[in-house]
């Protein structure tokens, strides 16, 4: 475990007998800092910094991994939003610089924001034809009433119909930084040459304190 000069924290796991690796980027935002009004933002956001950067666009974001074998995905949850990528042991540093690109990068085009929210009022839709996922959303609203915990992760169709990209902007900027992030890599790498490539595409990210709204 390391933790860099800007609060940044690096975890490896070396595993020699492996070929491969999975990279990821884990911070502690999760649904449980939205309030009624921006309940579901963290989950749309998860989507959205995959649909085009500075750097890269959505096609580019994937395809510079998948052509190499290797794979990336995300996902949120009341706690955590976590991104990460299954590579091969040489592609590590190319799987750590798609990953930072999209959360320090971001650009949430207009155009596939509102591709997303069609994607995402349909997920909502489908949960609701779950009965198991219905019981589990009225379990947390009954026993965690008038707490973030009680609001599902998903959000609502109200709020994923108003978010726009000003939002994501606002709430990255609000959030995810340094302190609250965690670099996370297991399987075969250098380690030396790993961490060096952390600092190097690190090392202008700044961290910050603020008073977090818990709802």
């Amino acid at each position: 475990i390391v933790k860099l000069d800007n609060n940044l924290t690096l975890v490896m796991d070396y595993i020699p007998h492996v070929e491969s690796a999975t990279v990821g980027i884990w911070s502690d935002i999760g649904s449980r800092v939205e309030n009624l009004d921006d309940n579901g933002i963290c989950h749309f956001l998860e989507h959205m910094v995959f649909k085009g950067t500075k750097n890269r666009t959505s096609f580019e974001i994937s395809e510079h991994l998948e052509n190499k074998g290797g794979y990336v995905n995300a996902w949120t949850s009341k706690e955590k939003t976590t991104w990460y990528a299954k590579v091969l042991k040489q592609d590590v540093n190319l799987a750590l610089d798609v990953l930072l690109d999209i959360i320090r990068n971001s650009t949430f085009p207009p155009e596939e924001l509102e591709k997303e929210r069609g994607v995402i009022i349909e997920e909502i839709k489908m949960y609701q034809d779950d009965p198991q996922d219905v019981a589990y959303n009225l379990y947390d609203k009954i026993a965690y009433s008038g707490h973030s915990i009680a609001y599902p992760i998903i959000g609502n169709e109200t709020n994923i119909r108003k978010f726009s990209s000003n939002d994501f902007f606002k709430h990255m900027e609000k959030y995810y930084y340094p302190s609250k992030m965690v670099i996370v890599i297991s399987g075969n790498f250098d380690e030396n040459n790993f961490l060096a490539e952390v600092k190097k595409l690190t090392s202008d990210w700044k961290d910050k304190t603020i008073n977090m709204n818990l709802g």
